[in-house]
């Protein structure tokens, strides 16, 4: 098991509330506190979490004897593995979702770690990971498991939607064994049921449910919130200077295609099976068809040209084909950022670029500035919030695929930029825009995928 160090800011510069706010969490977390975060989105919660986490297990070279969970939503779970992978590269997560049978092999291949170096003391199960990261639905079925392993941070995330203290999820996560709870919640307020069901996650002891709620308990209760809670708001301005426009695009042929087959796969079989998998190929789809396996391949059958590649590379997706016709129309002296959440994307992009010989620069702008200012620049989605200085200069901000924007990235750009957001026509992606954001849970995903087949239907009707 490699070191896992703190957060590091190779990873990108940490804005001085979010240094103030792991501080205050490792605090919490030193004294056995447990605690509340429940900053404006823009503050980036989710960051100072793993920046937490990275300070715990800092020097922990051997197995480790208590690793930390984050139960959270489904539609946020790529979110955190992604904070987690971008901030705290040296912790090993474990993410615990996907069918029973995924789980098992997990669970059987990457939950404790027996080699030699971890058994000093045979009476200490030391595991593979420090943090487990699943979804509040798989949480209740490995529910036998979990409350078996000593966790040293449980952090729950959206705990604003636990509502019900008589609930199986709220009886789980009260029956594990932690030495720290933090909830993070999105809510500025919050209403006396859901302060009640805080202070008795922080303090079951001291506010139990058995009790009536009398006046001073409620006082009792508010005043116990209030200490242990981190709320921030945001420091910005009221004006916002860069306009986002919507980008509608076609698919290709073969975008069409593929993904009429992807949505008769959920017609005909069980809507319960295999659904978050189908929902990431459609999303998949709608960026790129080659995203998906084989489809490379196949494509590309037969041509040996790189030019022919090249420009087959680009007519096979909607959104590169007219993301070819923007930049040809952008002006040679502008500068461009082009972000997407998926590494893979962005290696294609970078295919593109250098084939229609742009100058362009990969990454952070943690570099030494370039003596030849780049015409495009290319960014993960998880680093856009710490390159602020990177977005001073930009004229032009173009999301290739689903990334959302907070007040402190808009606010990054320092003269009126124009933001371009490509969302392909008739698809999920057109469903998640109006929606702003994925479902959450398993009815959700079911229900939005039927949405999405009466939606593709309907395009195919009219066409």
């Amino acid at each position: 098991m490699a070191a896992a160090a703190p957060i590091s800011r190779a990873q990108g510069d940490l804005l001085a509330a979010q240094v103030e706010g792991i501080e205050w969490l490792f605090g919490c977390w030193s004294k056995r506190t447990n605690s509340i975060l429940a900053d404006e989105e823009a503050l980036g919660k989710g960051i100072q979490a793993t920046g937490l986490l990275g300070k715990v297990y800092s020097g922990n070279e051997k197995g480790v004897p208590n690793p930390s969970l984050i139960v959270t939503t489904l539609g946020t779970l790529s979110q955190w593995s992604q904070e987690i992978e971008h901030w705290a590269p040296q912790l090993r997560c474990l993410l615990l979702y996907g069918s029973s049978a995924v789980r098992e092999e997990k669970k059987r291949t990457q939950w404790i770690d027996d080699s030699p170096c971890c058994s000093d003391d045979a009476t200490i199960t030391r595991f593979r990971f420090h943090v487990l990261l699943t979804t509040y639905e798989h949480f209740v079925a490995e529910r036998a498991i979990l409350r078996g392993v000593p966790w040293e941070c449980m952090i729950v995330s959206q705990a604003e939607r636990l509502k019900n203290p008589e609930s199986l999820v709220m009886q789980c996560l009260n029956s594990v064994n932690k030495n720290y709870l933090l909830l993070i919640c999105n809510s500025s307020s919050q209403s006396i049921g859901e302060k009640r069901i805080f202070a008795h996650m922080l303090d079951p002891i001291r506010f139990p449910f058995s009790e009536p709620a009398t006046d001073d308990m409620l006082r009792g209760i508010d005043k116990f919130i209030s200490e242990r809670t981190l709320r921030r708001t945001s420091p910005l301005p009221p004006t916002i200077n860069s306009v986002e426009q919507l980008m509608t695009v076609e698919l290709s042929s073969t975008q069409k295609k593929v993904y009429s087959q992807f949505l008769k796969t959920f017609k005909s079989t069980d809507p319960h099976t295999q659904l978050l998998g189908l929902l990431v190929n459609l999303m998949k789809c709608c960026s790129h068809p080659w995203l998906l396996p084989n489809l490379e391949q196949s494509s590309c059958e037969g041509l040996t040209n790189p030019h022919d590649i090249s420009s087959l590379l680009i007519s096979e997706s909607g959104k590169l084909s007219a993301l070819d016709k923007l930049l040809s129309s952008t002006k040679p002296e502008a500068q461009v950022l082009i972000i997407s959440q998926a590494e893979r994307v962005l290696d294609i992009l970078e295919d593109f670029i250098i084939f229609r010989g742009h100058t362009y620069t990969r990454g952070s702008s943690q570099e030494p500035e370039p003596t030849i200012i780049p015409f495009v620049t290319l960014l993960h989605a998880n680093a856009l919030s710490s390159q602020l200085p990177l977005l001073h200069r930009i004229d032009t901000l173009i999301i290739f695929d689903r990334v959302l924007l907070n007040n402190n990235v808009r606010l990054g750009f320092g003269h009126n930029a124009t933001i371009y957001r490509m969302v392909t026509r008739n698809t999920v992606e057109q469903l998640i825009q109006a929606q702003t954001g994925l479902p959450q849970d398993l009815p959700e995903v079911v229900s939005f995928l039927q949405a999405s087949v009466d939606l593709w239907d309907q395009s195919m009707e009219t066409d």
